[in-house]
């Protein structure tokens, strides 16, 4: 009994005196991970020459099928290809619904340990039924960079394209 005690103590001790260590009392870092970013997602320090880029041809707004009375926004994933890459540098993955009033984008750093073809996701958007009425709704999908060029800080619409989002029960 006392041994079963004395173990427990001492795990019980292991744990405060790491959490103590690595809070806010003793700033030690035992994380391995070491963002290539200083600013995380949302710096632009940097240059990337985005090429190939692919946005999809068309969307749907379909009923949930778990009887949760909404539509949802499904988008195909965009694609870009990320050359002569250095520092830092967001690509933003954006669609518009003017019909509905609606705006939403991905965003995505780019950096030296970024894969070669980087898929971007937008999120998952919800309407209630009462806003759906057509079969379809025209929509514009655009890719913008936001990175440097000579010193100065850019954004600009790598590549733009409208697509129709079909309606289905």
């Amino acid at each position: 009994m006392v041994e079963t005690r004395v173990m427990s103590l001492l795990v019980m001790g292991a744990i405060i005196t790491t959490t103590l260590a690595s809070g806010p009392v003793v700033p030690l870092d035992f994380t391995t991970y070491d963002h290539p970013c200083q600013d995380g997602v949302f710096s632009s320090n940097g240059s990337a020459t985005i090429e190939s880029p692919s946005l999809p041809n068309s969307g749907s707004l379909s009923r949930s099928e778990f009887g949760a009375d909404v539509y949802r926004l499904t988008v195909p994933d965009a694609e870009v290809t990320a050359m002569d890459v250095r520092g830092c540098s967001r690509v933003t993955y954006e669609i518009s619904i003017d019909v509905l009033n609606v705006s939403s984008y991905a965003v995505t750093t780019i950096h030296d340990g970024s894969p070669d073809t980087i898929p971007i996701s937008l999120p998952q958007t919800s309407f209630s039924p009462d806003r759906i009425a057509d079969d379809s709704y025209d929509a514009e999908l655009r890719l913008v960079y936001h990175g440097e060029e000579n010193g100065t800080t850019v954004e600009r619409t790598i590549t733009s394209r409208n697509i129709t989002v079909k309606v289905s029960e």
